[in-house]
C-alpha cells in the first residue's frame, strides 16, 4: 500500500461510506446495488439529454457531397476499412475525403437496439466528441482537428455486416438495427505506436513536438465562458461513464457543471470515495473472515 493510500485510509471510515452510499457495508450486496444504480433510465436513454445540438446535423459549409449509406457500408473489409490498422473495436472507415464511424454492434440478445448498453454509450461519447470539435471549429478555426461534416441516422444499412454474421437474427435490412453515423474530415498521418516513433531521426522528433506543442497553445488560448465553471462546452455537466467523475447514478447523469471551484473539488473528493468504497481487497475480505 502506497503512503498515499495509507493516509488515505486513516481519514476515511470506509465501511461508514459504504453505508453512506449504498445502504449496506458488505461488499457483495454494495456491488450488487451499485449495478443497479447504474442502469440506464428512461430519461437517460434519450440522446437530447446529452448534447446542445439537434439530429440529424449537416455541416452548411460541406465542400463535397457526403457519403450516401452505401458507399459507407462498401468500405467494410476493403483497404478502407481503417478499423483494421486500429487499437479499438469501434468500426472507422475511409471514404473518399471523409472518415465515417457507425454506431457499435447491437447485442444480438436484444430485439431493439434500443435497449442496448454499448449502443448508447458510443452514442453518448460520439454525439459530445462531434459537438467538442464543432465548437473548436467555430472558436479555434487554426487547430489541426478533423471537421464535423455530418450526423445522422438511418435504417437498412449494414456497416458492420450483421446479415452475413447473423442471417437468422438479420434475415433481410428490414430486420437490422437504426444505426448512427459521425462523418469527419479525414485527417491525414500514422498511428504513433512505438515502432512508429522509434523510426524517425532526432531532428524529426523534435518538429513533431514542437508542432504539438503549437497545437496545445491553440487550444489552451481557446478563451473560458464567462462567467467560468467546470464542465462541459455549453454549461454542460460531464456524463458518468466518460468523465474522471464517478459517483453512484444511471448511466448517461451528467455530473456538473461545477459553478465554484470549492463544489467541483468536493466531486472528485466524492469521486474518489465512491471508487474506494467499491474496491473488494483482500484485506477487506480478511477483516470480514471471508475465505
Amino acid at each position: 500500500m502506497s503512503d498515499y493510500d495509507a493516509e488515505f485510509e486513516k481519514r476515511f471510515d470506509f465501511q461508514k461510506e459504504r453505508q453512506r452510499h449504498f445502504g449496506d457495508e458488505a461488499p457483495v450486496a454494495v456491488n450488487a446495488r451499485n449495478a443497479q444504480i447504474e442502469d440506464w433510465t428512461p430519461s437517460m436513454r434519450d440522446w437530447r439529454s446529452w448534447v446542445k445540438f439537434e439530429l440529424p446535423y449537416y455541416n452548411p459549409n460541406n465542400p463535397i457531397p457526403i457519403p450516401t449509406v452505401e458507399e459507407i457500408e462498401a468500405a467494410r473489409g476493403t483497404d478502407d476499412d481503417i478499423t483494421q490498422n486500429l487499437p479499438c473495436s469501434a468500426s472507422v472507415y475511409r471514404v473518399g475525403a471523409f472518415a465515417v464511424k457507425p454506431s457499435s454492434r447491437p447485442r444480438l440478445l436484444h430485439a431493439s437496439i434500443s435497449t442496448d448498453h454499448g449502443h448508447r454509450l458510443w452514442l453518448m461519447k460520439k454525439l459530445q466528441e462531434a459537438e467538442n470539435l464543432m465548437y473548436l471549429e467555430k472558436h479555434c478555426p487554426d487547430l489541426r482537428v478533423p471537421r464535423v461534416h455530418a450526423v445522422f441516422e438511418h435504417q437498412g444499412g449494414d456497416p458492420l455486416g450483421l446479415m452475413k454474421q447473423s442471417p437468422n437474427r438479420f434475415p433481410d435490412r428490414a430486420s437490422l438495427p437504426t444505426y448512427y453515423y459521425a462523418v469527419f474530415e479525414l485527417l491525414p498521418g500514422k498511428s504513433c505506436y512505438p515502432e512508429v516513433w522509434d523510426t524517425p531521426s532526432k531532428g524529426a522528433k523534435a518538429t513533431v513536438k514542437r508542432k504539438m506543442g503549437e497545437q496545445m497553445r491553440l487550444l489552451r488560448a481557446v478563451p473560458p465562458p464567462e462567467p467560468a465553471y467546470y464542465g462541459r462546452i455549453y454549461h454542460q455537466g460531464w456524463p458518468t461513464i466518460v468523465s474522471p467523475l464517478l459517483h453512484s447514478a444511471p448511466y448517461g447523469t451528467q455530473l456538473g457543471p461545477y459553478d465554484t471551484h470549492e463544489a467541483f473539488v468536493n466531486a472528485l473528493q466524492e469521486s474518489v470515495i465512491w471508487r474506494r468504497v467499491l474496491q473488494i481487497s483482500d484485506r477487506f475480505y480478511e477483516s470480514e473472515n471471508v475465505p
